[in-house]
């Protein structure tokens, strides 16, 4: 039984801090990815592959959403990241 003064968790909050858990931990991943992969302009097209690398690692292991999730984390909208990773796939 839950009060205000004493809140309990309701059986559904598990599943949305287990949801939140997952996004928390999925964008962390991401991120150090990002982070590994070279900003020198000379390297944009290895960045390129990195990136197509991240986004098929994610669709792989079922995140529900990768563009969404890769989109936020390098902060360009998804359209951009889509043409990015087009170029990625014709990249030598």
């Amino acid at each position: 039984m839950s009060d205000d003064q004493n809140p309990r968790p309701e059986p559904d909050d598990d599943e949305v801090l287990g949801v939140n858990a997952f996004q928390i931990m999925a964008r962390r991943y991401v991120e150090r990815r990002v982070a590994q992969l070279s900003a020198r302009p000379e390297d944009a097209d290895a960045r390129l592959r990195g990136l197509l690398d991240i986004y098929d690692d994610l669709a792989g292991r079922g995140h529900p959403d990768p563009l969404a999730l890769l989109a936020s984390v390098l902060g360009i909208p998804v359209d951009t990241l889509v043409i990015h990773l087009r170029a990625a796939g014709r990249a030598p």
